[in-house]
């Protein structure tokens, strides 16, 4: 061996440093590696199974639907396990909605429900079925990105699992249109891949800051994805949860004031009778109420007949006023829709093969009390749809519109009947 070459081997051997087992260098930790570690704990893998139209292949005209799996991703954006999406990931679902997270290295699934979705914006907001806390992604601002500064698209594409890509903002305020011609404005552009499955899921900054939900790719395009600013996400999911929050029928609705949340309206035969117009909500159920979702989390989260404490300033005075929760938001919902309260079937009617839910009471002048549907009825179908639970016959309702007549099996004393009734 020459005297160089024997240098050179020294100084690679010596300029080695032992890492630690475990421990990857400082050095490889860069901005990018800790907004990932950051913010990929919230970020779910959402998937379910929903009807798709399909074309007939011969006639410019739609054939009917076909069930299809959804693949798709989220962020987890409160500790209670509000996740947002995108509205077509879990639109027509007619399975479970699933939502897979990490946790400790494992995954854990667990079912969720679609409280609110605005089809027209493409979002959606879930509501995991297990208790948190869960974590959460930093919610950034969108109203102040550079063109060319770095981001990160976390999702799930092609179904494959947690996957990351990076890229730049390549441009502001686009407008894009979908297959059905429905067009989506003020998007962001990026060049990170966003592919099949990355739907849902966070464009980050270099913070770990989500700052959109990628949305959208445009087919044949190479290297052009977009996202929902996170500016307009914040707005929408506010409009959604209290729209969630009026379907539990408290009778009343605050709004965004100087000093917090103010009461807005209240109906005087609602259970939320002795708040008044001009009140000034402090906290719910103890949970101090700095926005929507500390007002709105407790309530969803009770039982009908269950209370809740509302902690309100009048002028200058501080009361306490007590709520009794009439309905679940789904209780609400399907009274809406169909003018009936139900129940889940009981454990010994199901152990001997009985399926639906259970009306307990018809309202009058309601869409159910209009085709003779009577309290002990048992409704097995909606549509096309099969019914085993009240959650999924609100679930059902969600994806007809109104007044669509659609039809309906019921047994009534081991007799089997069908019908139409028209949804309100």
């Amino acid at each position: 061996m020459t005297r160089c070459a024997a240098i050179l081997v020294f100084f690679l051997f010596s300029a080695e440093v032992p890492a630690q087992p475990g421990v990857a260098d400082p050095a490889r930790r860069t901005p990018t590696v800790m907004a990932i570690e950051k913010a990929s704990p919230a970020v779910v893998n959402v998937s379910t199974t929903k009807l798709v139209r399909v074309r007939d292949p011969f006639f410019s005209m739609y054939a009917g639907t076909r069930p299809v799996d959804s693949v798709g991703s989220g962020a987890i954006i409160h500790p209670d396990g509000y996740v947002v999406t995108n509205s077509h990931v879990v639109r027509q679902a007619v399975e479970d909605i699933l939502v897979s997270l990490d946790v400790g290295g494992a995954e854990r699934q667990h079912k969720a429900l679609l409280l609110a979705e605005d089809p027209q914006n493409d979002l959606a907001l879930l509501k995991i079925l297990v208790e948190g806390p869960f974590p959460t992604v930093t919610l950034g601002r969108s109203d102040d990105l550079l063109i060319g500064e770095p981001v990160i698209a976390v999702g799930n594409p092609f179904g494959v699992g947690k996957t990351v890509t990076t890229g730049v903002v390549s441009g502001l305020g686009r407008t894009v249109r979908n297959e059905d011609g429905v067009s989506f404005e003020d998007f962001i552009q990026t060049d990170a891949a966003i592919n099949p499955g990355n739907s849902g899921g966070p464009l980050l900054n270099v913070h770990g800051d989500m700052i959109g939900v990628n949305t959208a790719i445009i087919r044949g395009g190479e290297g052009i994805g977009f996202a929902i600013p996170v500016g307009r996400v914040k707005e929408i999911v506010e409009r959604l949860i209290e729209s969630a929050v009026a379907r539990a029928n408290l009778g009343f609705r605050p709004d965004a004031g100087n000093g917090g949340l103010v009461v807005r309206s209240v109906d005087p035969e609602g259970a939320a009778r002795e708040l008044a117009a001009g009140d000034i909500l402090e906290s719910v159920d103890g949970r101090l109420v700095r926005g929507v979702f500390d007002f709105a989390t407790p309530i969803l989260g009770k039982s009908p007949g269950q209370k809740i404490a509302v902690a309100v300033r009048r002028g200058g005075a501080r009361l306490t006023v007590e709520i009794t929760v009439p309905l679940r938001a789904e209780d609400a919902f399907v009274a809406n829709r169909l003018g009936l309260l139900a129940a889940d079937l009981p454990p010994a009617s199901r152990a001997r093969g009985a399926s639906g839910i259970l009306v307990t009471k018809v309202l009058e002048d309601g869409p159910a009390a209009r085709v003779g549907v009577k309290p002990g009825d048992v409704i097995s179908s909606l549509d096309r749809f099969e019914v085993d639970s009240l959650r999924t016959l609100a679930e059902v309702l969600q994806l007809l519109p109104a007044g669509a007549s659609v039809n309906v099996r019921v047994t009534r004393e081991g007799r089997r009947m069908a019908g139409s009734i028209t949804l309100r």
